[in-house]
């Protein structure tokens, strides 16, 4: 009977201990921890503005070569793109939010594949805690629905726009959630200026106020939603667009070859629903009860305005037009575009 008793002890030690490896080290009380190790943080009901306010910008002088207003839109960081106005309130429910965008190792655990193009041999290092890239936004929905297979669920999904952003600014109104000063970025982002043209693991740098990583910078991340080039007619309950022209998904966040400008909390970004990029990855999200209304709804009407957004493809022609002109940046040789962009899923 005691040697039962200490086999029964040994066992207990042993499964203890093994369970305190398991535990991701950035879970904390009140987290929840999937059956992959996926650490969720509970993201509390409440009210936001969604967006950014447009600056006043001078009209357009006809009788100059430039121009002012176009100009004034696109100065330095004072940039506001249309499509992220009209500045306006949205209500939400609370969920859970995965703290990091979904590594390559949690993805293969999932689909039994891992597509990244960033792997230990480009890196130097394990790349089993960088984000997954490469990845569609339809793969990015079977991952989900997989996930809620295993678990026997329905509450795994792609999060909302408008919870992407709320979660993404945290309760600030600032440009960032930590702050209106480009010069913090480094702290909190992985950007063209800091990332040496790569991924990095998820988790290196400063959480926002709410406990999540890598908002900012890192990789792009898919949303729900349908884009529509401004917000006069999209949901003010937190639920996802399904309204316009049903022709590209949303992305959010900003990633490691664009600056740390284009990884605001308001800025938007898109491309077809079976686009694989380097620089696209996703996170998601849990519901605490019910499952997130996925119809359109709305109060406002209001005059449609100029779509002055771009697709990511051009955007990231433009990106590397700017580096190559500017002068005081250290810029490492152009990739084709057509290696980082010409992969669309079949």
């Amino acid at each position: 009977m005691p040697r039962e008793k200490e086999k029964m002890m040994r066992f207990k030690y042993t499964l203890l201990t093994a369970l305190l490896l398991l535990a991701p080290l950035n879970a904390k009380s009140g987290d929840f921890v999937n059956t992959i190790g996926m650490v969720f943080k509970t993201i509390p009901a409440g009210s936001f503005m969604m967006g950014s306010k447009l600056q006043r910008c001078p009209v357009d002088d006809p009788f100059t070569r430039n121009n002012e207003y176009t100009d004034c839109m696109e100065s330095g960081d004072q940039s506001v793109n249309r499509d992220e106005t009209p500045y306006h309130n949205v209500n939400l429910k609370g969920f859970y939010m995965s703290d990091t965008e979904v590594t390559q190792l949690q993805y293969f655990k999932i689909m039994g594949e891992n597509r990244s193009q960033f792997l230990t041999e480009e890196l130097g290092y394990d790349s089993r805690h960088n984000p997954v890239e490469n990845v569609s936004w339809d793969e990015a929905k079977a991952f989900v629905r997989k996930l809620n297979k295993l678990e026997k669920t329905t509450k795994y999904r792609l999060p909302t726009e408008a919870e992407w952003e709320y979660a993404s600014k945290a309760g600030t109104s600032t440009k960032w959630s930590f702050g209106d000063d480009v010069s913090k970025a480094d702290d909190f982002a992985w950007h063209a200026g800091n990332s040496k043209d790569q991924t990095h693991p998820v988790g290196q740098k400063r959480a926002n106020p709410w406990g999540l990583y890598d908002m900012h910078g890192n990789v792009w991340e898919w949303c729900e939603d349908w884009y529509v080039d401004n917000y006069d007619m999209t949901p003010i309950d937190g639920s996802a667009n399904h309204s316009g022209p049903k022709k590209e998904k949303i992305l959010r966040g900003g990633s490691w070859i664009y600056y740390a400008q284009d990884a605001r909390s308001a800025i938007r970004s898109r491309d077809a629903r079976n686009a694989r990029y380097v620089i696209v990855g996703f996170r998601i999200v849990r519901d605490l009860g019910g499952a997130v209304s996925t119809g359109a709804s709305s109060s406002r009407t209001k005059e449609k305005q100029q779509n002055t957004s771009r697709s990511m493809k051009d955007n990231m022609q433009k990106y590397l037009k700017k580096r190559d002109m500017d002068k005081t940046t250290k810029t490492p040789a152009n990739p084709n575009i057509d290696d980082l962009f010409g992969q669309v899923a079949k």
